[in-house]
């Protein structure tokens, strides 16, 4: 979402890099929600390119992403990473 001089900063079709907070937006049904909360990414800035930029990730991260795609546990290591209990 950008708003205000954001919004007027670049036209449809060019290539821009975005940075900005990246935001839930729960739905409510009266008082509960459904439990899908759709994002959104507020935008702080916004930078027309010139050209793409190169990939930040090196051949390692790729093959180590990989890897772990691989595994048959690769959620079970992932939510232990991210909420270790």
């Amino acid at each position: 979402i950008c708003e205000c001089d954001l919004a007027d900063k670049t036209k449809p079709g060019d290539r821009v890099q975005v940075t900005g907070v990246y935001t839930p937006f729960p739905e409510t049904q009266g008082h509960f929600t459904t439990g899908i909360w759709p994002a959104r990414l507020i935008a702080t800035s916004v930078s027309l390119l010139e050209e793409m930029p190169k990939a930040p990730f090196v051949s390692d991260d790729v093959n180590n992403i990989e890897n772990i795609a691989a595994r048959e546990d690769a959620f079970e290591l992932l939510s232990r990473s991210f909420a270790p209990s």
